[in-house]
């Protein structure tokens, strides 16, 4: 049987428009470490200058909306900024940590999101402050097994803030 070539031009301008088109694959766009992605991703998702207040008093693992606070990609851009390209700590330590977590507090105008390793919270944790526009990151890191001990990570340089029992948590809250 032989098709018309009218039909058969049709059927091929068809297949080549569908080659590319689509939302592309969130796979794709989301990857774990990926700083232009997660830049972007949090610039699309900023619509407001307080898109993280709503988490203040939620744990990081609470979800608020579809999304958790760590999973949120003002925050995963925060702690890619103040990690920059400082090898004390991975991000994933950070995001996606099991271990316990106190609930998001105010510490002066920014949100304060504190970790631990499970069993193991007084030798290994960690905080993270940022704006609730994502803005401002500081990032600090305590790990007994490293000198110094506890450290303060600001746009990828470790900071002169020297905190020697540990990162703050909503409780103490940082100088």
């Amino acid at each position: 049987m032989r098709l018309p070539r009218a039909t058969a031009a049709i059927g091929a301008t068809l297949l080549l428009c569908a080659c590319g088109g689509g939302a592309p694959d969130a796979a794709n766009t989301a990857i774990a470490g990926n700083d232009a992605a997660t830049a972007n991703q949090a610039a699309a998702t900023s619509s407001t200058s307080a898109a993280l207040d709503v988490y203040r008093g939620r744990y990081p693992n609470e979800v608020v909306g579809a999304t958790r606070f760590n999973e949120h990609p003002l925050v995963r851009a925060a702690v890619a900024k103040a990690l920059g390209k400082h090898k004390a700590m991975s991000a994933r330590t950070v995001l996606e940590g099991a271990g316990p977590a106190t609930p998001i507090a105010m510490a002066g105008d920014r949100l304060l999101s504190w970790g631990c390793e499970q069993h193991n919270c007084g030798a290994h944790n960690w905080a993270l402050l940022v704006a609730a526009d994502g803005s401002r990151p500081e990032l600090c890191y305590h790990n007994e097994a490293m000198q110094p001990v506890t450290r303060w990570l600001i746009d990828g340089e470790a900071s002169a803030r020297m905190l020697p029992e540990g990162c703050p948590s909503g409780d103490a809250r940082p100088a």
